[in-house]
């Protein structure tokens, strides 16, 4: 009976599974023939919209007299000036904004106070024992080794992840390095854990920030003499249905052999003007997309290849949006989104970098979708690989690992206004606001965000305590009809609830007179009926005798 019993439920879990994964892939519409621009309706329906970004120029190592083994791998704009690192010279290039070379760092040289330390040379295997490591024979310490990552901080020092080298390095424009950071320790990883830093940022507080190769555990933030402090914004751990269920059923000597579930690593960590770290997590599998992707479950990080991390860690990202941050909300098969980079402006407007699409997709301080670009392909402003992207200005710049190139876009008309309203809003300038989201609808009729951006202002406008209360209404009632051509329904109620309570407000008097009538009229029907009621029994009693 017992046998017959799992049999049963391991039956029904495997229908159940299939199912579900039929129904969930064949909700997927192919996108295939999707264009350059394009966007959602407010129902997630894909919809022609004006080209936001254009291509302006693209890069390669000629271009930029460079030598041939030309490879950038990461983006920093800081300042007037485009950070380039390149890992096949081994060095780091500095552009102008005319994208001309002003400079590049690849001989390192001891400063005045600081004499560079020789790269470690040993390991400890798994006796404990500290080996010779053949990978580090020819490792210089006045050179860089395959760097990954750069950050430069306000004082203009330059903060490099020599990845190849296995260590930080630190130094200004000249080569002039200032500190070494190398030979890190970390408990929890182990006394084998060898150190190979990725990406890198330098917080507020002046702890520096990693990405390293093999660590998924989250962000590791180090003190400027290598001493370990914590980690932190720790992705979460994502299994998917199928893996679940086999780990049900296997013996404890499979599980034993299976893979354990652990977070998963970020591929890319940048920093806001309000030094709020954005983290990206490149590895996300395609179940953890698919339980997101295309619905309106806006609000939770699940699935979720981008964080806003604060200094605790926290994920401080907003998702009021329509659909989820991840990019093209439909996809075909298990062709799901690899976002590798974001890029983040002074007013809170991201982009995601999708290496498997190649496209650009670019958020409000909200989390709403607001134009998206670029493309897979080898056509110009397309990607076969792109692995970096940062912004300046009206600029968009991004790398491609595969044909060594950078790609400088420029943001169209469209583009600029759409961000112009975000800006004035979030200024508080909701006139000028209202006015740009108007324009914006003269190129993209179909843009729901407009409308509600529109409605935005306009309850901003009503909750002024200025206006009287017939004027407050009618910015109620104007922001009812935008939402109502959004088809939004949040904002909507909100207004709607808004209206009601001013209302309410406004006509106090009126309906507590009305409401003291009515009662007063019920009272005095009461009385009314109870006394005619006892006059005819009087007059029946009469009659009788």
């Amino acid at each position: 009976m017992k046998k017959f019993v799992k049999l049963f439920t391991v039956t029904l879990l495997i229908v159940s599974i299939f199912a579900s994964l039929a129904v969930s892939s064949s909700a997927l519409p192919i996108n295939d023939d999707m264009t350059d621009s394009y966007n959602y309706s407010y129902f997630g329906t894909q919809l022609s919209a004006p080209e936001a970004y254009r291509t302006a120029e693209v890069l390669n190592y000629a271009d930029l007299g460079l030598g041939s083994d030309f490879a950038p791998v990461d983006l920093l704009v800081k300042g007037d000036y485009l950070y380039v690192v390149d890992a096949g010279n081994n060095q780091i290039v500095i552009l102008d904004k005319q994208y001309q070379v002003v400079t590049t760092v690849s001989d390192l040289r001891n400063s005045e106070e600081y004499e560079i330390p020789d790269v470690i040379r040993t390991v400890i295997n798994e006796a404990g024992e500290e080996v010779a490591d053949s990978a580090m024979l020819a490792a210089n310490r006045y050179q860089f080794n395959s760097p990954q990552g750069i950050f430069v901080d306000d004082a203009g020092l330059i903060y490099v992840a020599d990845t190849g080298n296995r260590r930080i390095v630190v130094c200004n424009t000249d080569g002039e390095v200032f500190n070494v950071v190398q030979g890190v320790e970390v408990s929890v990883l182990g006394d084998t854990y060898i150190f190979q830093p990725t990406k890198i940022i330098v917080d507020a507080a002046g702890g520096i920030n990693v990405l390293a190769t093999g660590v998924n555990r989250g962000i590791m933030v180090f003190d400027d003499d290598g001493t370990f402090r914590q980690f932190t914004g720790a992705p979460n751990v994502s299994v998917n249905a199928v893996e679940w269920f086999w780990r049900l059923l296997a013996t404890e000597e499979q599980k034993a052999n299976m893979t354990r579930y652990v977070p998963t690593e970020y591929s890319n960590i940048t920093v806001d003007a309000r030094g709020f770290t954005y983290a990206t997590i490149g590895t996300l599998d395609y179940t953890a997309y698919q339980a997101v992707a295309g619905t309106t479950d806006s609000t939770s990080d699940s699935g979720s290849p981008v964080k806003r991390l604060s200094g605790s860690g926290v994920d401080m990202l907003r998702r009021t949006g329509r659909f989820a941050i991840v990019g093209d909300i439909y996809y075909v098969g298990n062709s799901s989104p690899r976002v590798v980079d974001v890029c983040v402006t002074d007013s809170d407007i991201y982009t995601l970098l999708d290496q498997n699409s190649g496209r650009l997709f670019t958020y409000g301080p909200d989390g709403d979708l607001l134009y998206i670009g670029g493309g897979y392909g080898s056509q110009y402003g397309r990607f076969q690989s792109a692995n970096s992207i940062a912004t300046r200005d009206d600029d968009v710049i991004v790398s491609d690992a595969s044909t060594n190139t950078l790609t400088v876009f420029e943001l169209t008309d469209y583009a600029k206004t759409i961000n112009n309203a975000i800006v004035a809003h979030n200024s508080g300038n909701y006139d000028e606001a209202e006015n740009l989201w108007s324009e914006v609808l003269s190129y993209n009729s179909g843009l729901y965000m407009a409308y509600i951006g529109m409605g935005k202002a306009e309850m901003r406008k009503a909750s002024d305590s200025t206006l009287s209360a017939d004027e407050s209404l009618a910015h109620y009632e104007t922001a009812l009809e935008y939402f109502r051509n959004a088809n939004e329904t949040t904002n909507y109620s909100k207004a709607f609830k808004e209206l009601q309570n001013r209302a309410m407000t406004e006509n106090f008097g009126f309906i507590a007179a009305g409401f003291v009538i009515i009662v007063a009229g019920c009272i005095f029907l009461y009385y009314f009926h109870k006394a005619r009621k006892k006059k005819k029994l009087k007059a029946e009693r009469g009659g009788n005798s």
